[in-house]
């Protein structure tokens, strides 16, 4: 059914209309004084007052009215007043890589690889098939279950295996690929010692870490292949960001500039011999938990121990923040959060991953909890169907803030990646990715507050109905400079399904979805839906009708308000009120009782 999906939706046009400048606009954010749930459904002209300009992108700002939010660039080891380590220049790293042949060794997962860039994917889930590795430096690591690497460089296709279960069976690819000691000297003879301009920053005042840290660019000055480089360079270039007449290709060595040493790095001091095995000596005792203070910064830095550490960690009501400096793979769900806990990565070059082993849901927030997560990889999240929340479930009374995390191929029957029910979910720069499954990726009700800002990308996803976001029952949504775009759902919704709830769009775009009806948002009833100047809902595909906007045949007392300088075009059936006419510019009384169209409609049909 995936495949028919995919095969429907390559027909759109792919002229994606990303806000104008939005990189350089100032982007809104919500004010400090968070409102508290009360049972009553928020007004739309109260969220877009709480929207107001920042000047930055990164700006800080308070939002849960607690907590002090700090630039969100910035590793979170910086924010506790630690010195971060020296980062290696991507030159080291790919030293480091062809010294260890990595390919002689497999995944920990079946049919999982490995690309060069750190990321992992899962051939069965991933849209390439076995070359998910594809705009990530290529494959290094086969899956356990075909563990043998082949030596053709030109295959690893959608379609073709290149790995092998025996030796023997690479023989059409070139038998096993060899480790040959000789490449780690040409590598070496380019790892020059790179230094970046010293204090250099772009105009936005990100520093050569941060074009690192993010990857923002290339080795070979390219762009960047991360959630945040393809929201940084959505409508820019590295000229754009220009400072000092330099720009990141000439000030940064990871992306190909610097200032280069070509003297051979110092060599490695020689190893200690081993030591005797004393055949008397007792076997060595396993890693012990770490022991907590109050208030105290728990380290979790073993692949091994990590997920006993972490789950005590959770556990210890002491302890006020965890920081990742290595992948985590569970052992099954995380104990419940129900205080204020924030939980960062520091993995270098790439989020650090905690995943779910497509067996457990990672996070659970209960009542009274606040959990922050900060440059965390939340993937292979599980929940089975009926149960919510691949990624994270956020119950009455819980709240849940991300900045510049990924949600990526989770699964459960409803709320694919989120769910929330009488809670606050809030991301930032995140980026919502690869998740299949039932009902919404983003599934909130019962008074939930969801935020989506800072060019939260909620993309690519895969679903059988309900929207990237689905909004129920007294709910709010505000999407503050972010997008709902490429959703593929079977039935109705792709964008947003509302009912009974309301949604303001400012500086925000719906694109690309594609559905059965209300592709772009479905409004049921009682429902109060406001496109702001600069928000867009376009180039979206109703199969059957309605691909703009669609209220259904009891939508009583629905307003949906189109301001001026926003933008309903290229839709096919721009708008549609069932039990109303639906090839005329206004839709029945019938349908929707309160209907302000004051912005031009564009090339979008109405109705069928």
């Amino acid at each position: 059914m995936l495949g028919l999906i995919v095969l429907l939706i390559s027909t759109l046009p792919l002229k994606v209309a990303w806000l104008e400048n939005a990189d350089k606009a100032a982007v809104p954010h919500i004010s400090d004084n968070q409102k508290e749930f009360q049972g009553t459904t928020v007004e739309a002209s109260k969220l877009i007052d709480q929207a107001q300009p920042t000047g930055s992108i990164a700006g800080s700002g308070t939002l849960d009215g607690e907590r002090e939010w700090t630039s969100a660039e910035g590793v979170l080891a910086t924010d506790r007043g630690l010195t971060p380590p020296q980062f290696p220049t991507s030159r080291r790293q790919l030293l480091q890589e062809s010294e260890t042949c990595p390919w002689l060794t497999p995944t920990a997962e079946d049919d999982v690889l490995k690309c060069a860039d750190g990321t992992f994917c899962n051939r069965l889930y991933s849209i390439g098939g076995w070359g998910c590795c594809d705009g990530h430096g290529g494959r290094i690591k086969c899956p356990q279950n075909v563990p043998i690497m082949s030596a053709a460089l030109d295959c690893a296709s959608g379609t073709q295996e290149c790995c092998c279960s025996t030796v023997e069976g690479c023989a059409n690819y070139g038998g096993e690929r060899p480790c040959f000691p000789h490449c780690v000297d040409q590598t070496r003879q380019v790892s020059e010692n790179c230094q970046d301009t010293e204090e250099w920053a772009d105009s936005e005042g990100f520093s050569c870490r941060d074009y690192y840290v993010q990857e923002l660019c290339t080795i070979q000055g390219d762009y960047g292949n991360s959630s945040e480089s393809l929201l940084k360079w959505s409508n820019a270039s590295f000229s754009d960001y220009q400072m000092d007449d330099m720009s990141a290709l000439e000030a940064c060595c990871a992306c190909g500039g610097g200032v280069l040493d070509s003297s051979p790095p110092p060599s490695p001091p020689p190893p200690f011999p081993p030591r005797p095995l004393n055949p008397l000596s007792p076997p060595p005792l396993p890693l012990a938990p770490p022991v907590y203070t109050e208030g105290s910064t728990v380290t979790v830095n073993d692949s091994i121990y990590g997920y006993p550490h972490l789950e005590n960690a959770v556990q210890n009501p002491s302890v006020e923040t965890i920081l990742l400096v290595h992948d985590v793979a569970l052992d099954g769900t995380l104990p419940s959060v129900g205080r204020t806990l924030e939980v960062g990565g520091d993995c270098g070059a790439v989020h650090c991953e905690l995943s779910g082993r497509q067996r457990h849901r990672i996070f659970v927030v209960g009542r009274g909890g606040a959990l922050s997560l900060r440059r965390l990889a939340l993937r292979w999240g599980y929940a089975q169907d009926p149960a919510n929340g691949g990624a994270a479930y956020v119950g009455a009374g819980g709240r849940l803030r991300a900045e510049h995390c990924i949600f990526e191929s989770n699964q459960a029957g409803t709320g694919v990646a989120l769910y929330g029910e009488g809670a606050s979910i809030v991301l930032s720069s995140c980026a919502v990715v690869g998740n299949i499954g039932g009902d919404a990726v983003i599934y909130v009700r019962n008074h939930t507050e969801l935020v989506l800002t800072n060019r939260t990308d909620v993309s690519n996803n895969y679903i059988e109905l309900g929207g990237a976001v689905g909004a129920y029952e007294s709910s709010t949504v505000l999407l503050n400079a972010s997008m709902l775009r490429q959703i593929y759902a079977i039935k109705n919704t792709a964008g947003m399904y509302l009912s009974e709830s309301v949604a303001v769009l400012v500086e925000s775009a719906i694109e690309e979805n594609s559905g059965s009806q209300g592709t772009g948002v479905y409004a049921h009833s009682h429902v109060e839906l406001v496109l702001s100047e600069g928000s867009s809902i376009s180039y979206n595909l109703g199969r059957y009708r309605a691909g703009g906007i669609m209220t259904s045949d009891n939508c009583v007392d629905c307003k949906i308000r189109i301001m001026e300088a926003s933008n309903l075009s290229y839709n096919y059936a721009a708008f549609e009120a069932v039990g109303g006419a639906s090839d005329k510019p206004l839709p029945g009384q019938a349908a929707a009782r309160a209907v302000m169209l004051t912005a031009g409609l564009g090339s979008s049909r109405w109705g069928q």
